[in-house]
């Protein structure tokens, strides 16, 4: 299975990401976060365990061009 980790503000959107994504039989949703800065700490602390990460590109704080 592929797995997908979220990182969006707006807690309906990661919500309805993740319902969206378990449709799938193929993909799990192994995490999320609301913020740029608490993806980075996360990271940082070896927590995302994530073949792919579908990042908001704006976001208060870090937006997604600065987190990558």
């Amino acid at each position: 299975k592929i797995s997908v980790y979220l990182v969006d503000d707006q807690a309906l959107v990661r919500q309805g990401m993740q319902a969206l994504l378990s449709l799938s039989g193929d993909i799990v949703c192994s995490g999320s976060c609301g913020s740029g800065s608490e993806f980075i700490q996360q990271v940082q602390l070896n927590q995302i365990t994530a073949d792919i990460v579908l990042l908001d590109m704006r976001m208060p704080e870090l937006d997604g061009v600065d987190v990558l």
